[in-house]
């Protein structure tokens, strides 16, 4: 029972990394019943941690082709359609290093109740939206460098607690016109450079923050939650995407509108 907190925390961070419900707006408000304290920063690196290495392990088989087929660049001097969707994810991704390192500062702020209770009701909606009238007729691989931009430009937002990056993208994925099965490939394989580049960020700020104060580190509640992200991300992931596929993104969006309703009563009352 010692480490109750850490491996709820660790569950829901598998379960809500891939769904787009927002990860970090359910972890900010399961904090607030675990009461982590000021240890939420440092779970959540060792978290996010475990929910990337189980998208690089799901998705391993397109991670080695886009590697690859980068590396045939150099021999055969051309763009392979696999190439190309690596040049694509690393295109979406410049837009929120840009927002994150503008509005890093601000983050704090926005980790308010009201805000995760509106954003969980209007982006419910919009995804709903998306998916019901998204055309979905882009099937290909390659999506083109345009909408990638696009769908980086809108994964900026989810720097908001309540957005969702995840939902934030699929969002926009389904409004361009990519299939369900495309919206989500490019969502979840676009999660790795965005989680992994904030992940190392959040490691550089964690020691520089260590040179200054001295902070208790609890090596093996890390090193679990770590683990049991991963598991419970791994397998969720292929639950979430059959789920997808026989319902779309309905449950979702009704789930994000009743939270953010219960937030809202929650605040009013």
């Amino acid at each position: 029972m010692f480490y109750f907190n850490q491996i709820v925390l660790a569950i829901i961070q598998g379960i809500t990394e891939f769904a787009p419900i927002s990860s970090s707006a359910h972890l900010i408000l399961a904090n607030t019943f675990l009461d982590l304290k000021n240890n939420l920063f440092m779970y959540s690196i060792a978290l996010h941690s475990g929910t990337l290495l189980a998208t690089i392990l799901y998705f391993k088989k397109d991670i080695k082709k886009m590697l690859m087929e980068i590396v045939s660049i150099s021999i055969y001097g051309k763009y392979s359609e696999y190439s190309l969707l690596a040049l694509e994810l690393l295109l979406a991704t410049v837009p929120v290093g840009i927002f994150g390192l503008l509005f890093k500062n601000h983050v704090a702020y926005m980790q308010d109740t009201t805000v995760v209770a509106f954003c969980m009701l209007l982006f419910g909606i919009l995804l709903y939206l998306a998916d019901y009238f998204g055309k979905k007729n882009i099937k290909t691989i390659n999506i083109g460098f345009g909408c990638s931009l696009l769908i980086g430009l809108a994964q900026s937002i989810a720097i908001i607690p309540g957005v969702s990056r995840s939902g934030i993208v699929l969002t926009a994925a389904l409004a361009l016109g990519l299939s369900r099965a495309n919206a989500v490939r490019f969502t979840f394989l676009l999660s790795i450079p965005t989680v992994g580049a904030a992940s190392l960020y959040n490691v550089y700020t964690l020691n520089k923050a260590l040179e200054v104060v001295s902070i208790e580190f609890d090596y093996l509640g890390l090193l679990l939650g770590f683990l049991v992200s991963a598991l419970t991300g791994y397998i969720f992931i292929n639950f979430f995407i059959k789920l997808l596929n026989k319902f779309g993104m309905l449950p979702f969006a009704i789930y994000r509108c009743i939270l953010g309703l219960v937030l809202l009563a929650t605040i009013t009352f």
